[in-house]
């Protein structure tokens, strides 16, 4: 039947539509034509409304509206649409009387039948009928709902509100575009008032379905999809009033999770004590069971909706409606700007209304976004997104509100370290009791109780509060960005001044200024939010490459106060480590002393070092870890230096450069950064600088041959000769040694003195080697500068030689001895050689060959390698010695006698019974020939 009367109104309106298309006007029956719109109107009316007093079922209901929507019968489609939601009203009101009493009587019932099974009476039978005749006195319950499902209809509620919505929306573009074909034809005779009315009775409808989708609609999910469907309308101003009724419901919600959590997890926490109790055949104290019950009871008695999810899925929840607001309004801002701009006649009071309609709902859209929006990782997003547009004032706004809740979810991670180490602390001392068979009091199981509770709810909150999220680093992302918002800024309006010729120069100077102030100010609230050193650095080096150079020094000067302050931890850390380590040993002396004299190192103390001790262990132990140590520092310090530099250049501030240089020096001591501070200092102030650079140069723990060569490039002398390393017999540091004998030698002669016994020491290393030659360089300036000292380094580095010399070795040894003969004869102290050579013999006596080898030095008829090679003769003896020598007799050997070995004395052998019948004869022969023998 409806079909029908739709079907006649389509053909109506097609008779009418060819009737204007092939008569003239006048002759066109207007009153008719009202007369039997009117006529088919009044029969759907009253066809609608038998439907709706025949339809109760509200999928029935939904069903209908959706064949009016198709129609584009939007009056319709409201009717039934609002029917249909007092309908699901209704049910869930009776659902709502009725569920609590259904459910007691299926319990009873379920009791009744247990009892019938085990053949026995129900003695609940009384309160059986009354509950049933309670709820036989309900409204008859329809056949089609299920009585059990609270949310039933709630995807129905849903589906029948996004029909109503688009049809009213589709009403207000059919609306719109009938409009603009009027102004079209002929502006001059468009009913300016008459639009204004269906344009508000349009708006109108809208709000009807808006009010009834707020009332109706509970679930967020719901209302973000619903939220949805209005943007691909391009109705904000819609949208904008789902995310209100959204974020609201989702706050409402958290909340209930809250507490519904907090119930959860006291109830596990208390039945996994009873649980644990058990196991040991132990009860749950009664005043624990009676809160436990108390508990479970507030729980099942907390109406919680089926929706109700976890703290993530409500944050997800929220960003995806932040972020379809955003992109909603500023995509209406681009068509409604691009529409004002092109049509020249739009009316003033329309074109007012879209310019208001625009700032409002980005006024309302930021302020939701900063109220209810607790992502920083969101919010950094929608900073960037808002740049983009060119939204520069959102852009900032959101910028400034992510850095203040990540300063705030900072302040809630420090203020949970406390309450964590006080539960780890007693579930320690709890496991340690419980290896003793004790337990904890009942005052810190109490504790142990909400601090367990504190951290399992922690644990439930959204994941932005873990700890893997490195707050840090978004507060610096958030930084850069907002420094990238004020840049862009400047750079557009400086690009619409420029194009444009309208600004003075004065002007033009002035808004420089109030720019460079915004920017000035993002970085200053930057600096308050990041702490860590590597953000300060990688912020510097942003601005540096914005060519903000300026506010780069400013960044890097922060940076390196906080690594000064750092390195002072460092270094009272190593103090008390040097306090420990004193008051250890002075400890340990102390027991030895008192095991001395009492002979018993148990006996206490009469001092108070032990308390000392025990006192500085306890407060090293209580420090927190630290992730940096002094190479990181100084490698930190050299990066933000060197970005200060260049900084410096760029701006041509003298002081910073100096200073920067300087403080770069200090954290890396090359002989580069020595030039550098060395060429950009004046030649009056070196001196001074340059002490306070040595004491840097000195702390370094890496390879002194470096430190020595960059000492001696500005006459350092003393300082190297306090590190000059030990020999090793690396390469070059004999010519490093002598490049430092030389320049002290020309220009501090007095140090020479301090220098001698590091030579000594590489002659006695070189002469074990048996490298002679090697320091003949150093020994030439040594025996003219110190001639007295010359044959007392021969001696000891000799005596060093000859501990462990082998005759092969004599030659080139013997040589080293000319070698000295010759230096001695040159400088005319042949008595030093002779007080040598006397030594020399007395020393070493036992070594006649090389004695008598040492003693033919200088004479030229011997070859001393002939002579160490020539082979050994044997000793002939002289007829002299033939003559005196006593003839004697050979001797004659006699024959030793053989000892005689005594016989054997054969003992019987013990025989066994079993053998009497085989006897061995030939072993007892063989035992008297032995014998006999």
């Amino acid at each position: 039947m409806t079909t029908a009367i739709l079907d006649s109104k389509k053909a109506l309106e097609e008779s009418i539509a060819k009737m204007f298309r092939e008569n003239a006007p006048e002759s066109i029956d207007h009153k008719k034509i009202a007369q039997d719109r009117a006529d088919i109107q009044s029969r759907i009316r009253e066809l609608t409304k038998i439907c709706l007093e025949k339809f109760t079922n509200p999928s029935y209901l939904l069903k209908f509206a959706q064949d009016m929507n198709s129609r584009k019968e939007m009056e319709i489609v409201l009717e039934v649409t609002y029917k249909c939601l007092e309908r699901i009203k209704d049910i869930n009101n009776q659902r709502r009387e009725r569920l609590p009493v259904q459910l007691s009587f299926d319990e009873l019932e379920k009791e009744r039948d247990e009892y019938v099974k085990q053949k026995k009476d129900f003695p609940n039978e009384e309160k059986l009928k009354k509950v049933k005749a309670k709820l036989d006195s309900f409204p008859i319950w329809p056949h089609f709902a299920n009585i059990y499902s609270k949310h039933q209809y709630d995807q129905t509620v849903l589906s029948a509100i996004k029909v109503a919505m688009n049809a009213v929306m589709d009403n207000r573009d059919d609306l719109e575009k009938d409009i603009q074909q009027q102004y079209y034809k002929d502006r001059t005779t468009v009913n300016e008032k008459q639009v204004k009315i269906d344009r508000e009775k349009a708006e109108s409808y809208i709000n009807q379905v808006i009010k009834a989708a707020l009332e109706n609609i509970q679930n967020p999910n719901y209302v973000l999809e619903l939220a949805k469907e209005a943007s691909r309308k391009k109705d904000t101003r819609v949208v904008l009033e789902l995310a209100h009724k959204c974020y609201s419901s989702v706050f409402e919600l958290e909340e209930l999770r809250e507490s519904k959590d907090k119930l959860v997890q006291a109830i596990k926490i208390l039945e996994e004590e009873k649980e644990s109790l058990g196991r040991k055949k132990k009860e749950l104290p009664k005043n624990l069971s009676h809160e436990l019950t108390e508990l479970q009871d507030q729980l099942k008695a907390k109406e919680i909706p089926e929706f109700l999810s976890s703290a993530d899925n409500h944050v997800s929840i929220i960003d995806s409606m932040a972020e379809l607001t955003i992109s909603s309004v500023f995509s209406q801002k681009n068509d409604l700007s691009k529409k004002l701009t092109d049509d020249s006649e739009l009316p003033l009071e329309r074109r007012n209304f879209l310019s208001n309609m625009i700032k409002d709902n980005i006024s309302r859209t930021i302020k939701m976004i900063l109220k209810y929006v607790e992502n920083p990782s969101l919010l950094l997003n929608l900073t960037s997104d808002t740049r983009r547009r060119k939204e520069w004032e959102c852009s900032l706004k959101i910028g400034s509100n992510c850095l203040d809740k990540l300063n705030r979810l900072k302040k809630v991670r420090l203020e949970r370290k406390e309450p964590n180490e006080k539960r780890k602390a007693l579930i320690k001392e709890r496991e340690e009791l419980e290896k003793k068979r004790g337990h904890l009091s009942s005052s810190k199981k109490q504790q142990w109780r909400q601090l367990e509770l504190e951290c399992r709810l922690f644990e439930l909150t959204p994941s932005y509060y873990n700890s893997s999220v490195n707050y840090d680093n978004l507060c610096y992302d958030v930084t850069v960005e907002m420094i990238q918002t004020c840049l862009d800024k400047k750079e557009e309006f400086f690009n619409k001044s420029t194009s444009n010729d309208e600004l003075t120069d004065e002007a033009k100077a002035e808004k420089k200024k109030e720019f460079e102030k915004e920017v000035a100010e993002v970085v200053a609230i930057g600096l308050q939010r990041i702490e860590s050193t590597e953000n300060y650095i990688r912020l510097a080096r942003a601005l540096s490459e914005k060519k903000e150079y300026g506010h780069a020094i400013t960044v890097g000067s922060k940076c390196e106060k906080i690594i000064d302050e750092k390195a002072k931890e460092l270094e009272e850390r190593d103090k008390l480590r040097k306090q420990f380590e004193d008051l250890e040993a002075k400890h340990l002396q102390a027991l030895v002393k008192k095991a001395d004299e009492t002979n018993d190192s148990s006996m206490p103390e009469d001092d108070d070092t032990a308390e000392k001790l025990e006192k500085v262990r306890k407060t090293i132990e209580d420090l927190p870890p630290l992730d940096y140590n002094y190479e990181k520092l100084n490698n930190q310090m050299v990066e933000i230096s060197d970005l200060m530099i260049q900084a410096a250049k760029i701006e041509e501030d003298e002081n910073v450069f100096k200073e920067q240089i300087i403080l770069a020096f200090k954290a890396d001591t090359t002989t580069a950064r020595w030039d550098a501070v060395k060429n950009m200092t004046v030649e009056e102030d070196w001196d001074k600088i340059k002490k306070e650079l040595v004491v840097y140069v000195m702390k370094r723990d890496d390879n002194p041959t470096d430190k020595i060569e960059l000492l001696l490039k500005d006459g350092l002398y003393e300082q190297c000769i306090s590190i000059f390393p030990p020999p090793s017999g690396a390469p070059g540091e004999l010519d490093l040694l002598y490049n430092l004998y030389d320049g002290v030698e020309r220009n501090k002669p007095s140090y020479l003195q301090h220098l001698v016994p590091t030579i000594t020491r590489y002659i006695k290393r070189y002469f074990q080697e048996h490298k002679y030659e090697s320091l003949s360089k150093i020994l030439d300036r040594v025996q003219r500068r110190f001639p007295s000292v010359i044959t007392q380094i021969y001696s000891q580095a000799t005596d060093m030689v000859l501990l462990n010399i082998m005759p092969s070795q004599y030659a080139p040894f013997v040589q080293c001895l000319k070698d000295l003969k010759r230096r001695l004869a040159e400088i005319g102290r042949m008595e030093d050689w002779d007080d040598f050579y006397k030594g020399f013999r007395h020393k070493h006596k036992g070594k006649k060959k090389l004695i008598q080898m040492v003693s033919l030095i200088g004479d030229s008829q011997w070859d001393l390698k002939q002579m160490i090679n020539a082979p050994k003769r044997k000793r002939v003896k002289t007829e002299d010695q033939n003559s005196n020598s006593v003839k004697q007799e050979p001797k004659i050997k006699v024959p030793r006698a053989r000892p005689v070995k005594a016989a054997r004395i054969l003992k019987p052998k013990p025989i066994k019974v079993a053998r009497i019948l085989k006897p061995k004869p030939i072993k007892v022969a063989r035992r008297a020939r032995r014998g006999r023998r």
